[in-house]
């Protein structure tokens, strides 16, 4: 049994009527009954008490047994949907309309509620992950805080033994929650950098008398810090990220008195863009965020001292593909038996390419000298350099790079080249499981009143969905651009190389046959950092009710690099305008 206690100010998490202050990890490794065991081995090791999931699935009872054997409490993750694309992925529930799939998640949020609620390893629900963070309109902000309070409502009459917390990037979600979910105990809060040392001020200003929990913390993230000189964000050294972590936690965490602990972010084993910048460990070799997570739960640091990097320079700042370039690199921590290896990040295209770290090729040493060779991707890149020890520690250190066509213009390439045919939409990518490789994210226009259900199923043209777009306002205008990567406005490298192609079709239907539309691609003019080598529209015209299947001809198009793979433009003159879209594609 979890409950609360308040005394003076002061807030206590209790467990079976015994204080408990969270040292907790989020759990976000791939784990079998085989390796189970030794992961949790190692949070004992660390001196954590608590691991945070974000949903529930076919393994999760493994991971309570695990935890329960090992003294570990678990705060069990209720998975919400997201409103709109964004970190987390790409989905993009209708709060407001979609009455299906809102009692669908009621469902099996309850179901997992009974299933779970007896188990001794539980500490408290984690109910919904940032989700109002990612709804674009302010109507359905409001339509999933009122479903949540309901939920919760609900979670509490089946288990009235458990606290409930929700997750909110910073204190965004916390707003709405003061005003609508007074049955949320506690709230968690996703916070980064030093702005843990000010959190709990933020929470007073709600004028909620609530406890809070650092549902996730570790060095400042991706999408708040200021960017370099080539415009890519500046990710925080390896000795910050420690710091961060190991200070941190005393500074920030330990002494508030509103706050009942945390979760470091993150405990994983990924080998990605993120997995750098975050996790305490990357296929088993530790990071020195792993060793900070000792350090801050029980003040103690490794037995031998791991490698780190203290200097890391490119000695060029651009170069043509195929180019090699020196480096140079020092080290502290052993001095033998250290293996290095170089990695690039592209951050533009589709999820699954811009979270991919790439190997590069490298020729000499650590002693003699390194250089690595420019590879075959125009635009900046993020050039990095691992180095590991015989310990299976590993020191990162990244720069930014641009690779130049040589004639000065910074350029960016294709990750698809040539393959065709290009598909823009043609099923809700929910179903079928395949990341589409433009997003749609470039709202303009009067957007607050804009819906896009990527997963109708009202009428297809073909296959088992259809796009909906429904602009629910009386007057003004809307636009939707499909952009690579989300949000780009030429600030950003991106795009995609189609040579080749000769058409962008797409099908599309009206509802009365009066909705007045343009589509097009391409929206980027050259004088923006990154732009679309080409554009085309339709130019304005009127719908039919029934399907119609619409080509723009690319003949003597330089598409050569389209960051805007798609766009629309719709407006309203006194009545509300759906419309629906298929089949969205480049050949």
């Amino acid at each position: 049994m979890s409950t609360l206690q308040e005394s003076h100010g002061k807030w206590t998490l209790l467990v079976d009527g015994k204080p408990y202050f969270v040292k907790g990890v989020t759990f976000g490794i791939a784990y079998t009954q085989k390796n189970i065991d030794l992961y949790m081995d190692q949070l004992v090791h660390l001196g954590c008490n608590t691991v945070r999931t974000w949903g529930v699935g076919a393994d999760t009872q493994m991971l309570m047994d695990s935890a329960q054997r090992h003294g570990i409490k678990v705060m069990l993750g209720l998975w919400l949907r997201h409103g709109k694309a964004g970190m987390e992925g790409d989905d993009a529930f209708d709060w407001v309309n979609d009455t299906a799939g809102r009692e669908a998640q009621w469902t099996d949020t309850l179901e997992a509620v009974r299933k779970y609620k007896d188990d001794p390893a539980l500490l408290m629900w984690g109910v919904g992950n940032e989700v109002i963070l990612n709804i674009g309109t302010e109507k359905a902000k409001i339509a999933y805080a009122k479903f949540l309070e309901k939920l919760c409502l609900a979670i509490k009459k089946i288990d009235p033994n458990h606290l409930i917390a929700s997750a909110s990037a910073w204190t965004v979600d916390a707003a709405y929650w003061a005003k609508y979910d007074p049955a949320i105990d506690v709230y968690g809060l996703n916070v980064y950098g030093a702005g843990a040392a000010v959190v709990d001020k933020a929470v007073e200003k709600l004028g909620v008398d609530k406890p809070y929990l650092l549902t996730e913390f570790g060095a400042q993230g991706e999408w708040e810090v200021p960017k370099d000189s080539n415009g890519l964000p500046i990710e925080p050294s390896d000795q910050e990220k420690y710091s961060t972590i190991a200070t941190g936690w005393t500074k920030w965490v330990e002494n508030k008195p509103t706050c009942l602990g945390g979760f470091v972010f993150n405990f994983g084993n990924g080998w990605d863009h993120g997995a750098v910048w975050l996790s305490l460990m990357m296929k088993d070799y530790k990071r020195p965020m792993y060793w900070a997570t000792l350090k801050a739960f029980t003040g103690k640091s490794p037995a031998v001292k791991p490698v780190m990097i203290t200097q890391y320079e490119i000695q060029k700042n651009s170069a043509k593909p195929g180019d090699w370039v020196p480096i140079s690199v020092a080290t502290s921590g052993p001095s033998s038996g250290l293996q290095v290896s170089m990695y690039f990040n592209d951050r533009t295209g589709v999820r699954e390419h811009r979270d991919a770290i790439f190997p590069l090729k490298i020729k000499g040493n650590l002693s003699s000298g390194i250089d690595f060779q420019v590879p075959k991707i125009l635009g900046v890149l993020k050039i990095y350099v691992f180095i590991s020890d015989e310990q299976k520690n590993l020191a990162i250190a990244q720069k930014s790079f641009v690779v130049t066509d040589g004639s000065g213009k910074v350029l960016t390439a294709a990750k698809k080249s040539g393959v065709l045919p290009l598909v823009v939409y043609d099923d809700d990518p929910r179903i079928t499981g395949v990341e589409e490789p433009f997003v749609a994210s470039g709202m303009m226009g009067n957007y607050d009143s804009l819906t896009l259900d990527l997963g109708s199923t009202d009428h297809p043209e073909d296959g088992q969905t259809c796009l909906k777009v429904s602009y629910n306002a009386y007057v003004g205008w809307v636009g939707c651009a499909w952009q690579t990567p989300a949000n780009n406005w030429g600030t950003m490298p991106g795009g995609y190389n189609l040579t080749g192609a000769k058409t962008l079709s797409f099908w599309a239907r009206g509802t009365t046959g009066e909705e007045k539309v343009s589509f097009g691609y391409g929206m980027i003019d050259s004088n923006a950092k990154y732009y679309d080598s080409s554009k085309k529209g339709t130019g304005d015209f009127y719908l039919t009710r029934h399907w119609k299947k619409y080509t723009i001809d690319l003949s003597g198009q330089n598409m050569s690099n389209i960051i805007t793979g798609f766009y629309f433009f719709t407006s309203s003159n006194g009545v509300p305008v759906t419309f629906y879209l298929d089949d969205i594609e480049y050949n």
